[in-house]
């Protein structure tokens, strides 16, 4: 189990929304080769990929959360997603395609770990305002009271370059 300043996360104490969409290597890619292309035009990006997740996002081409609890499907899923993005990487950038299966390892070795974590948070929190439990919604390391709708970065899965193949992270 991963700890946080010696503090044991398990599934009990963090829910995942099956809704957050995850912010893949490609995100970051696109986000890179856009700055270098804009060269002293640059819009001051912070080069981690959250611009081009996002567009994804909207664009109905992001991977949610909760497609990681059917694993069977990603193979041909990550696969169209691939096919896309090469179409910009290649031919608009000009840069090595990316590779689907190297995509599907990455997930493997950084999103499945978290896969009991995974829960439909609307039915979580709707339970929890029920019962009186207390729970804490967090997005982008603010805590919010708002939906995906309102508030789009609620639904974001990104997991930081200094956490993987880490199990503790002190500023979490």
């Amino acid at each position: 189990m991963p700890t946080i300043s010696g503090i044991e996360i398990t599934p009990k104490h963090l829910k995942i929304s099956d809704r957050a969409s995850i912010c893949m290597p490609y995100h970051k890619l696109l986000d890179c080769l856009e700055e270098d292309r804009l060269a002293d035009k640059k819009f001051g990006s912070t080069r981690r990929g959250i611009s081009p997740a996002y567009s994804d996002r909207y664009m109905k081409k992001a991977l949610r959360v909760g497609e990681l609890l059917h694993r069977e499907l990603l193979d041909e899923r990550v696969a169209d997603i691939v096919e896309w993005k090469n179409l910009l990487v290649e031919k608009g950038y000009g840069h090595e395609a990316i590779k689907a299966e190297d995509m599907l390892a990455w997930i493997d070795k950084y999103c499945m770990p978290f896969k009991d974590y995974i829960c439909d948070a609307t039915l979580y929190l709707g339970e929890a305002e029920r019962t009186r439990k207390r729970a804490s919604l967090r997005q982008a390391q603010r805590p919010w009271g708002s939906n995906q709708y309102a508030c789009p970065r609620l639904h974001m899965l990104r997991i930081p370059e200094s956490c993987q193949g880490r199990t503790e992270h002190p500023a979490w």
